[in-house]
């Protein structure tokens, strides 16, 4: 296999993963459509759906590997370098609206290329589509201090964070989000807050096993 065979083949997968799943829900359609009787149609809409999900979480990883390998480089050359990503993590949100990275990563992008209102919108986006991850709760209060100044709405998204029922991927993410939530909480005029996010932290830092690695790897 030649350089260049190896460099399409990732674009190629992608490209076959989106005309199967274009395929399948158009044959999905038909089915529902069908006349061939409710319990039939329903088991097939079931098993339609289901192999439907799949087909478009394998083709957002699929498009997400080809922009993954950048990551590296994120933060040395600066994101603003990185606008031409949008629209792919667009249609990986699309494809996955659990994907939760592209959440992170799109907004900090558009931020950084003093497109707020899209960063934001796209950040609500990933926390409606994700409204127990911590991770994003996270991101979102640090994009409205950076770039807003709304403190009190960013203390808002750290009051949903803190909540026993938030979910976090791996102690890391958990860790450098309550440093955010103090900040927000700190230029609020929430002390007690700030104090009590402080504190959360430094006690999941020394807590024995601290992973960075996430949930099921």
């Amino acid at each position: 296999m030649t350089v260049g065979m190896r460099r399409s083949a990732p674009v190629i997968a992608v490209l076959l993963a989106l005309a199967l799943l274009l395929g399948g829900q158009a044959l999905g359609d038909s089915v529902a459509a069908g006349e061939s009787g409710v319990a039939t149609g329903s088991a097939a809409g079931r098993a339609g759906f289901a192999y439907l999900t799949g087909l478009r979480i394998f083709a957002a990883d699929l498009i997400w590997n080809r922009l993954d390998p950048l990551g590296d480089r994120y933060y040395g050359h600066g994101l603003s370098k990185y606008r031409f990503m949008i629209p792919n993590i667009l249609v990986v949100t699309w494809l996955d609206p659990q994907f939760i990275d592209a959440y992170y990563v799109g907004p900090e992008i558009l931020a950084e290329n003093r497109e707020t209102g899209m960063a934001l919108a796209m950040a609500r986006a990933g926390i409606a589509n994700n409204p127990r991850s911590g991770e994003l709760m996270g991101s979102i209060a640090e994009l409205l201090i950076a770039h807003t100044k709304r403190y009190a709405l960013a203390a808002s998204y750290a009051d949903r964070a803190m909540r026993t029922d938030t979910l976090w991927r791996n102690d890391d993410e958990h860790y450098d989000s309550l440093a955010i939530f103090a900040v927000a909480y700190k230029l609020a005029g929430m002390p007690e807050k700030a104090a009590a996010a402080s504190r959360q932290q430094k006690a999941l830092g020394a807590k024995p096993g601290f992973t960075s690695q996430p949930a099921g790897q």
